[in-house]
């Protein structure tokens, strides 16, 4: 069983993330001039320590053979997402993630004769120094009475 720890490991590394810009308390969300005045300009960073562990789960008749499914999560107003690679089992894990809430979601790179139904996203709270858990499940079962 895996036990987050917390400072992080010797040798991770602590991705910091960018949290918002505001210049005289109102937010920033394109690009800032810097003729302006940089007077009242706020910038906020957050180091996360936060782990997303999971599972993509396949149900039904569906080979799976060189299929590389990704995860992806990002926090709410941040721009760029953390992506895994999920394992041959479907396990997957994201370290160092800001706190807040993350919209996660799977992108599998499968070959398959049917196409695989919409998987819908989850939102996952994060916290500094703990873990939280998602699954995705999948049904690639034939629908009664479909072809």
């Amino acid at each position: 069983m895996f036990h987050s720890m917390y400072p992080p490991q010797a040798g991770a590394t602590v991705r910091p993330t960018l949290a918002r810009i505001d210049h005289d308390g109102i937010g920033l969300n394109q690009g800032f001039d810097i003729q302006q005045s940089v007077f009242g300009l706020r910038v906020v960073v957050n180091f996360g320590t936060g782990v997303i562990r999971g599972t993509v789960k396949f149900e039904g008749d569906v080979s799976l053979g060189d299929t590389m499914i990704y995860v992806s999560c990002v926090r709410e107003g941040a721009r760029e997402p953390a992506v895994a690679m999920a394992d041959a089992r479907g396990h997957f894990l994201i370290r160092n993630l800001s706190p807040g809430k993350h919209e996660c979601s799977v992108q599998p790179r499968i070959r398959t004769p049917t196409p695989l139904p919409r998987i819908p996203p989850q939102v996952v709270e994060v916290s500094n120094g703990a873990e939280s858990e998602v699954t995705f499940v999948v049904d690639v079962r034939p629908t009664p009475g479909g072809p």
